[in-house]
């Protein structure tokens, strides 16, 4: 198999370190519900990149930081649309389902989506990944239940900052949908081919 260096998430993550060190910077991509509304619309795909401790960075940055480099590494197609649907959905569905949050900030979402795409490629690959990949796909529908009906993070959660487990779902749910599409379109290829 051939390297491939991760590009896409190294830069994520610089930009993400970047914005936890420069408090301009974060204060200028953070998901902002009154600034989104005031017309500063690029905030709804920019948020995941502001963070709130060095806590949530670090969960945030090694979570993405390895599942991304695995994709990128493995050369699974579609990992820059994913990231742009993932935010993009993410920032949407927030601004319409949660009304009364003004701040939002974060990896989270986006490294449970990877995740779960990582692992729906993993099962065509060796034993290992295989079964790894199911443990996966068994393991993050629970935790992200569990993290909605209990109203916490089963990582961490502090009295100032509270993981957003709809941002999970959300994630989730469009890495499936973009998953399940790439499938359905090489379907339709090799069927075409024969």
């Amino acid at each position: 198999m051939k390297y491939h260096l991760p590009i896409i998430s190294i830069f994520i993550i610089a930009i993400a370190l970047a914005a936890y060190i420069f408090d301009t910077m974060s204060s200028t991509l953070i998901y902002d519900r009154d600034a989104i509304l005031d017309g500063e619309y690029w905030r709804v795909l920019s948020g995941y990149f502001v963070h709130f401790s060095g806590l949530h960075l670090s969960f945030n940055v090694i979570a993405f930081g390895v599942t991304g480099w695995i994709i990128e590494e493995r050369g699974y197609p579609g990992y820059s649309l994913l990231i742009f649907m993932m935010a993009f959905t993410i920032g949407v569905s927030l601004m319409v389902l949660k009304p009364d949050m003004k701040l939002y900030g974060g990896l989270s979402g986006i490294a449970h989506g990877s995740l779960v795409y990582l692992a729906l490629f993993g099962l065509k690959e060796s034993y290992f990944w295989n079964r790894m990949s199911w443990l996966i796909l068994v393991f993050v529908p629970i935790k992200i239940g569990t993290e909605i009906v209990i109203g916490s993070s089963l990582a961490y959660s502090t009295e100032t900052f509270v993981p957003i487990a709809l941002s999970h779902l959300i994630g989730v749910v469009v890495a499936l949908t973009q998953f399940y599409i790439l499938q359905t379109i090489e379907r339709q290829q090799i069927d075409e081919l024969n």
